[in-house]
């Protein structure tokens, strides 16, 4: 029972928003705050640096490209023209556990720095070919490369081990910065 209430609790503490109980209510820690009676999570989590914001531009690592999938190509053709008709752009964003089909178009988002440092460090570990990923952090565009000899490009603290509990328990889904559109 405690378990239950621990993991139901992980999006108020600022560890979580996915998979979590709350997380069809689009609850935000990640960037702008949107918690109504907690303040800014920067004043009070020791590990804000890992909740900055990291824009992904453009990436050919699996991980990152299909972090986000949009599921309105999947609708019946029926259902996009009805959309379509109403004046409503067809889509439905989720942050699939892992994506094994086609990603239609990737489009640039939004994600905690950590799930930046998780993506490129386990790839870095497990995919050994080369990759890249273009991003923005604290308004600057950055790249980090592999090379096919295995040489990094880039920032190397993406690299660094993650502590077991941070890497068991923090869990974040991606977001758009500028909008509050909620995201599964």
């Amino acid at each position: 029972m405690w378990m239950v209430v621990l993991i139901g609790l992980t999006p108020y503490l600022g560890v979580r928003t996915y998979p979590a109980f709350a997380m069809f209510s689009n609850l935000r820690i990640e960037q702008n705050s949107n918690h109504w009676f907690m303040p800014s999570w920067d004043r009070i989590y020791p590990h804000s640096d890992d909740l900055v914001s990291v824009t992904v531009v453009d990436t050919d690592l699996k991980k990152l490209a299909s972090y986000q999938v949009d599921l309105a190509p999947y609708y019946p053709e029926v259902t996009q023209a009805k959309l379509l008709n109403a004046g409503i752009m067809p889509s439905l964003w989720i942050c699939p556990p892992s994506w094994n089909f086609t990603i239609q178009k990737f489009k640039e988002y939004s994600i905690p720095q950590f799930e930046l440092h998780r993506a490129v460090r386990t790839a870095v570990e497990t995919q050994k070919r080369p990759f890249f990923v273009k991003y923005r952090i604290r308004g600057q565009e950055k790249m980090f490369r592999v090379l096919g000899d295995g040489t990094i490009e880039g920032d190397k603290s993406l690299v660094k081990d993650i502590p077991f509990f941070k890497d068991t328990l923090y869990r974040f889904r991606s977001f758009d910065p500028e909008t509050d559109l909620c995201r599964h």
